[in-house]
This record gives C-alpha cells, sequence and structure tokens, in this order.
C-alpha cells in the first residue's frame, strides 16, 4: 500500500546541469535560449549529494517517487535518468517548447492528477524536494498533508 509520495526537482535538487545553465545578464532568471542550446550536453549532467537519497527511496515499495521538472523531458533526459538516477514512478515536465506553464503549475497539475486516482488514497504525506523557495510555497499550500524540503542551489529560478 502506498503511504508517501516524494516529489523530486531535478536541476540544482539532485542533477547539477550547472555546466549549462546561466541566468541573463543583470536580471534573476534563466536564461531559456542558452540552456535550450545546450540541451545537447544533458548526459554530461552529473548527480548531486542528494541523489543518493532519492535513489535509496526508489527501492521502497510504500514510497510513489515522482520527478516533477520544469525541464522539457527530452531524449537526451530520458536516457540521464535511466543509466545515472533511476526511473521515478511517475514523471511530470514541460511536454515541449511550447508548454509555457509556470513550474510550480506543471508540477501541481500533474500531482493532483495521481491524487484524484484510487491508488493514491493511503497517501499520507507528499515530501517535495525542491531549490526554488517561491515553488514550493506554492506546492505545499496546493497540495495536502505536502511537507517542503528546501534545497539552495545556483540554479533555483
Amino acid at each position: 500500500m502506498l503511504t508517501r509520495l516524494n516529489v523530486w526537482d531535478m536541476d540544482g535538487c539532485i542533477v547539477d546541469s550547472s555546466h549549462r545553465y546561466r541566468t541573463i545578464e543583470g536580471e534573476n532568471r534563466i536564461d531559456l535560449d542558452y540552456w535550450i542550446a545546450n540541451e545537447k550536453y544533458t548526459y554530461r549532467d552529473s548527480l548531486l549529494p542528494l541523489a543518493s537519497e532519492y535513489q535509496r527511496m526508489l527501492a521502497i515499495p510504500s514510497i510513489y517517487t515522482v520527478i516533477a521538472t520544469a525541464r522539457i523531458w527530452c531524449e537526451q533526459t530520458q536516457e540521464f535518468v535511466s543509466s545515472k538516477l533511476g526511473q521515478p514512478n511517475a514523471k511530470f515536465a514541460r511536454r515541449d517548447r511550447t508548454d509555457t506553464r509556470g513550474g510550480a503549475e506543471l508540477k501541481i497539475v500533474g500531482i493532483r492528477k495521481l491524487l484524484n486516482l484510487r491508488q493514491f488514497q493511503s497517501i499520507q504525506e507528499i515530501h517535495i524536494y525542491e531549490d526554488n523557495e517561491t515553488y514550493l510555497r506554492k506546492m505545499v499550500d496546493a497540495l495536502p498533508n505536502a511537507i517542503g524540503h528546501f534545497h539552495p542551489s545556483k540554479q533555483g529560478h
């Protein structure tokens, strides 16, 4: 029986993709053009220390593990997750470049869909691991029994 839902952000939380990340000069937001141009280097991303906790929890049958990320789930991301990180039970990500929803919104929508399914009625806690304080606050406020775990990074935009 599922009793816990773990929701993991990728970039800056369990995966270091900082080699292909930067902010716009003088602004506090990601340079998406730079990110997109360097997407081909996704396989060079590396695991952060918290990834070992993610991997440990993947093996616990009562925990349903979700990756919720604002990145597009491209072929390179799938290959990286499959070979280096470990497959989650589910993932929520941008569909494509036209998906302009806010990061917190796309994560909340996906998690709510899960919680509406019968097999998730026994969930007692939702643990959210996130490096963006704004996203984390919105998710904790929007989801029942949510517990936030903030992990600051240089990528938390």
